[in-house]
Formats: structure tokens, C-alpha cells, sequence
């Protein structure tokens, strides 16, 4: 098997449907040196696309203000060059040292900030097993497996001290409550308020 038959199998497997995304980061970062110069590349890196929106890690806050500053004539650059249109970039020097986004980004993968959300939970190695995927196509024992993978996941979380529903912990720590229950808590205050 040579390189070339691996980039074939690339480019196949990118025309696979769901892969749109992945196929736009990896031409925007093969676009990316000539769009904002050989002396500022070297101090970004693009991360993830997420909701049509492209995230940059620079080196310092400096240079994401200064890149912030210029991201209309950037966003327009890349959209004169890309077949999905963005519709912002934005850049920040939080994740510049973080080794994860840059495994990811010398593997051409769209990293996603998903995992950072404090709603999101770890998914401990049992349940993600195989034996709580679904089998064949059966509807009754998919939905059955799926509810069981629902249930067991939510035996694992933590509970909320106002509504009593399985909580991640980012919320608890976050907020002391689930998210439901302090999004229902700001809009109160945002109610008295008025």
C-alpha cells in the first residue's frame, strides 16, 4: 500500500456523507498560511469548525485581538475560497498549549469543545462496549439496548438538589444545580428584574 492509495482512500471516504466538516477543516488549514501570512501562521492554529463558526488558537492574547480585528477581511478571504461559507472566526490564546488540539491538529481531525461543556459526562468503558450498541434491525432491541445504555448512564451521575434529576458534575460544580434549574433561576431573576 503506497501514501498515494492512503490519500485516495481519504479523499473517498470525505465524500462519505457527515464528512463535509472534516473535508472544509482540512481546506481551510491547507488555505490557512496563505490567508493570514507566513509571519502570523506560526502563531495559530485553527482547532475545530462548530456551527459554521472557525475557532484559532494563537500564541498570545495580543495577536487574537489583533486577528480579531482583522477577521472580516479574514472570514471573507476563506469564504472566497471555501465551498461552505463561514460565518465568524474566532480566536483565542486559551487552548494554544493544550497538547490535545495539537495531537488533533497534526492529525487533520476537527476537534470539538464539546468535551469541555460542563453538561457533558465521561462514558465509562462499560457502557460504551459493544454490548449496549444495537444488533441488526430489530427496532424493539435497539430501543431496548439504548434505553438500557440511557439508564445505566444515568445511575452514574450525580443528582440535582433542586429538581432530583441525574446531573452531570461540570453543572453541579458549576452551578450548584442542573442546568435546567438555573436556566429556569435566571429567568426569574431576569422577570423580577422587569
Amino acid at each position: 500500500m503506497s501514501f498515494n492509495s492512503i490519500s485516495k482512500l481519504l479523499e473517498a471516504l470525505e465524500k462519505q456523507p457527515g464528512w463535509e466538516q472534516q473535508r472544509q477543516y482540512r481546506r481551510l488549514v491547507q488555505l490557512w498560511q496563505g490567508i493570514v501570512g507566513e509571519k502570523i501562521v506560526p502563531h495559530t492554529r485553527p482547532l475545530y469548525i462548530s456551527r459554521q463558526v472557525l475557532w484559532v488558537a494563537t500564541s498570545s492574547s495580543v495577536i487574537a485581538q489583533e486577528l480579531s480585528l482583522k477577521r472580516y477581511s479574514l472570514l471573507k478571504k476563506l469564504n472566497d475560497r471555501l465551498s461552505d461559507p463561514l460565518v465568524d472566526v474566532r480566536f483565542s490564546p486559551a487552548r494554544w498549549h493544550d497538547r490535545n488540539t495539537r495531537k488533533a491538529d497534526s492529525l487533520n481531525l476537527c476537534a470539538s469543545n464539546e468535551r469541555e461543556h460542563p453538561s457533558q459526562w465521561a462514558i465509562d468503558e462499560e457502557l460504551s462496549s459493544s454490548k449496549h450498541l444495537p444488533e441488526g434491525n430489530d427496532p424493539k432491541t435497539a430501543f431496548a439496548r439504548w434505553a438500557k445504555f440511557i439508564q445505566d448512564r444515568s445511575h452514574s451521575l450525580s443528582v440535582c438538589p433542586v429538581c432530583q434529576s441525574p446531573t452531570p458534575k461540570g453543572e453541579l460544580q458549576r452551578w450548584d444545580m442542573c442546568a435546567y434549574c438555573v436556566s429556569k433561576q435566571w429567568a426569574q431573576s431576569d422577570l423580577d428584574k422587569t
